[in-house]
């Protein structure tokens, strides 16, 4: 069989909800992981695969369908993600007017409403869970012309009829599969603001989280690649692809003191000139283990900061450090030679906007070289969204996603600021954050590169200014460039 997985370019969100414009779309020039890890399983499984990124190739409608129909499909496969949900929807419905073949889904957003997904008419078959084992099975019952009713992990539609064939739960982590598919990429396409010279990558040393912070869905057993295969990959992406810059996508890359001092080791042992960048938390780093990350050319830390309110932070079941002790791990990540770069949410419940503003202004004087500012909203498959739901009685995104039909916004159950205020301080915290004198002369001492000092002023740009375009909503049809 023959397998083409798009990635379609969508402008803009249905929901202000979802995070800064301005960073996500700087974050745009990240690689599909999702489609090319589904690629590999695809080709180890015995079929062809193509990835069409209409993202980063700016492709047009016309120009997809041109691609499909020289590629010739007998299925087509797209990621579902909440905020491009109704998007991909209208993307479906365009290109199957000239290329009319059964349409695939996967996700996480099917493993929380595999019903409601399923229940459109753009969609013939859904993955729920990890497309190991369903996937290739799936594949084998439809070349065989067989109905894949009874696969585990495989939902389909068969007219107004939804079957969902839950997945049997077992331990799975991203060794599970083999390197991400890049050769069907156009990796030489891809970029992160922070970036150097060279080709760019996002790749997973780990899966899952061990912690169970209230607003993320990631929650739950935390499996670990071989070191072995990590540093295989990167090789590869040197080698092979070009690639000289590499963002670890790992929820909590520092977790395992030991296992990242290995890891340091072996990347030191490649000998090739990587530079990196990675997430954790501030408690889970020292002086050691710093060096480690910096000697293996570690270039920035994203520290998930979110609030210096300790009531808030217990509320969301994240651990609680003093101003004092932030601004120390703050000075000895920058000291051991690695950016920082500080997430900050706005609009948590029980915070009034006097401790929104606290927020706001510590974040200026902490030492931070990059920030970025978003609204807390609830989620589906988190613990906060299941507050949300008792408070309110109202399943918002089950509704949006099932009907479509949600004009109004969602703010966290609790919250005290007015939905209107909390967006113009999300806008205001970020303008203040990079149009300050103290940080432009940072960023143009520290950027080290002409091109890097680029991409910078365009990530603040976009950062700060990014409410003032004019936007339309990701599932409006002129949005299909």
């Amino acid at each position: 069989m023959r397998i083409a997985l798009i990635y379609p370019k969508i402008r803009g969100y249905d929901r202000e909800s979802f995070g800064t414009d301005g960073y996500i779309s700087n974050m745009s020039g990240y690689p599909p992981l999702s489609l090319a890890y589904a690629a590999s399983i695809i080709r180890r499984a015995g079929h062809d695969a193509l990835i069409i990124d209409a993202n980063i190739m700016s492709l047009s409608g016309k120009e997809i369908v041109s691609r499909l129909k020289e590629f010739s499909p007998d299925l087509l496969g797209f990621t579902l993600t909440t905020p491009t949900f109704h998007g991909v929807r209208a993307w479906i419905r365009r290109i199957r007017v000239e290329v009319n073949v059964p349409v695939l889904a996967g996700g996480a957003l099917l493993g929380l409403f595999p019903r409601e997904v399923m229940g459109y008419q753009e969609f013939d078959y859904g993955i729920v869970g990890t497309a190991r084992d369903s996937l290739p099975a799936l594949l084998v019952a439809l070349k065989e012309g067989r109905a894949p009713a009874m696969i585990p992990g495989v939902c389909l539609r068969d007219g107004d009829e939804v079957q969902v064939n839950f997945s049997v739960p077992g331990e799975e982590g991203v060794e599970d599969f083999l390197f991400p598919a890049r050769d069907l990429l156009p990796y030489e396409r891809y970029f992160s603001p922070f970036s150097g010279g060279g080709g760019f990558t996002a790749m997973l040393a780990s899966c899952g989280c061990p912690f169970s912070c209230s607003y993320c869905c990631l929650a739950g057993n935390l499996c670990f690649r071989r070191l072995e295969s990590v540093t295989a990959e990167m090789e590869e992406c040197f080698k092979r692809y070009n690639i000289r810059n590499i963002d670890f996508y790992d929820s909590v890359f520092t977790y395992d003191k030991e296992r990242v001092l290995r890891l340091c080791g072996a990347i030191r042992g490649l000998n090739l000139p990587f530079s990196w960048t990675a997430r954790t938390r501030l408690d889970l780093v020292d002086g050691e283990i710093l060096g480690a990350m910096s000697a293996a050319g570690c270039r920035m830390l994203m520290y998930g900061i979110e609030t210096f309110h300790a009531s808030s932070l217990r509320r969301m079941n994240r651990p609680v450090l003093s101003v004092a002790q932030i601004r120390e791990k703050i000075r000895l990540t920058r000291r051991k030679g690695i950016a920082v770069f500080g997430f900050f949410m706005l609009g948590i419940p029980g915070e009034t906007e006097e401790i929104m503003e606290r927020t706001i202004n510590l974040s200026k004087s902490i030492g931070l070289d990059f920030a970025q500012f978003t609204k807390l909203t609830p989620i589906g498959g988190t613990a906060l969204y299941d507050m949300q739901i008792k408070a309110s009685g109202d399943d918002y995104w089950r509704d949006y996603i099932g009907r479509g039909n949600r004009d109004d916004d969602i703010s966290a159950a609790g919250c005290l600021i007015p939905q209107a205020a909390l967006l113009q301080a999300v806008h205001r915290a970020n303008i203040g954050f990079y149009f300050r004198l103290t940080q432009i002369m940072r960023i143009l001492f520290e950027a080290r590169s002409f091109r890097r000092l680029l991409r910078y002023a365009r990530s603040a740009l976009n950062m700060a200014f990014s409410r003032l375009k004019a936007g339309k909503k990701a599932g409006h049809p002129e949005n299909m460039v």
